[in-house]
């Protein structure tokens, strides 16, 4: 569901048209200068960057999300990491003058300041989880954060999630349930005490 304040933007930019993609298409590159804030109407992303050799796949935002709000008031405005589409999506681009029109409007204003707030929180938290060396500690980072149960949409999400590939995290958590450390019934997982 499309929280109420990017509902707000996509009304008041109507006229604007959407750009769509296809799974796995790069909808902006690494290092390429930010010049629109986004708004995910289909589908959703996922924020891809190598690190250590190696490909990380993080930051899955939705429907109904809003990025490159983030960068766009920057001095360094480049994306961090490769914006991709997770599935068929569908992207609202509003440029910096006509964004800067819409925060006219108070309502909108104190609502975009708390998304960014708390936005922030989300983004400090991914990094978090990623500097974990052990995928089995994310995740157990997870379950002990969300009082033992954690429930995801899909397998791929939650991978994005814990920056591992979909293979990856399958077969650690088939090695956690053989170990009795936790259950899974299709998308929860619970730590078994």
């Amino acid at each position: 569901m499309i929280n109420t304040f990017v509902d707000e933007i996509i009304k008041l930019n109507v006229s604007k048209e959407t750009t769509k993609y296809k799974t796995n298409e790069i909808i902006f590159f690494e290092d390429q200068p930010c010049e629109f804030i986004s708004i995910i109407v289909k589908g959703g992303i996922y924020m891809s960057s190598s690190f250590n050799d190696r490909e990380i796949n993080f930051n899955y935002l939705k429907k109904g999300s809003i990025f490159g709000h983030n960068l766009i008031f920057s001095q360094n405005n480049k994306y961090k990491a490769h914006i991709i589409a997770s599935g068929n999506t569908e992207i609202l681009n509003i440029n910096k003058q006509d964004f800067l029109k819409t925060l006219q409007n108070l309502n909108i204003l104190e609502k975009y300041l708390s998304h960014i707030a708390q936005f922030t929180i989300e983004d400090k938290e991914t990094i978090k989880i990623l500097q974990m060396q052990k995928l089995r500690d994310r995740i157990m980072y997870l379950l002990e954060k969300n009082k033992g149960v954690y429930r995801f949409k899909n397998v791929s999400n939650f991978a994005i999630k814990v920056g591992v590939s979909r293979e990856t995290l399958s077969r650690e958590l088939t090695n956690m349930e053989e170990k009795y450390l936790i259950k899974r019934t299709s998308n929860v997982i619970r730590i078994i005490k």
